[in-house]
């Protein structure tokens, strides 16, 4: 913890901060910050914070596992994933442009 030049303590946490801010300006707005098409329980998904939870368990598992294993690994890892990735959409890409000309 930090204190201002009054004495009153500041959260060092920033990410805790964002949340309790976002949070609280959530419980202020109206309900139409959501699109019409979304279902009851992803608004309170999203509203609840469970999604950001989410997210930040992904990111801290994936940086975990990246630590965990040789640099080789995690190379090798990303440069697979991308051009799966890469390839994947040249393939679509293909599948479209053959669709919009009859073939």
């Amino acid at each position: 913890m930090a204190f201002k030049k009054d004495g009153q303590m500041v959260d060092e946490n920033m990410i805790v901060l964002r949340e309790r801010i976002r949070k609280i300006e959530a419980e202020t707005e109206c309900d139409n910050q959501y699109p019409d098409n979304w279902m009851e329980w992803e608004k309170t998904y999203v509203y609840n914070g469970g999604y950001h939870s989410d997210v930040y368990e992904a990111v801290a598992f994936l940086q975990r596992f990246f630590m965990d294993n040789r640099p080789s690994v995690v190379l090798g890892l990303v440069v697979f994933f991308a051009l799966g990735g890469s390839i994947g959409m040249i393939t679509v890409l293909q599948w479209l442009i053959n669709s919009v000309h009859g073939n």
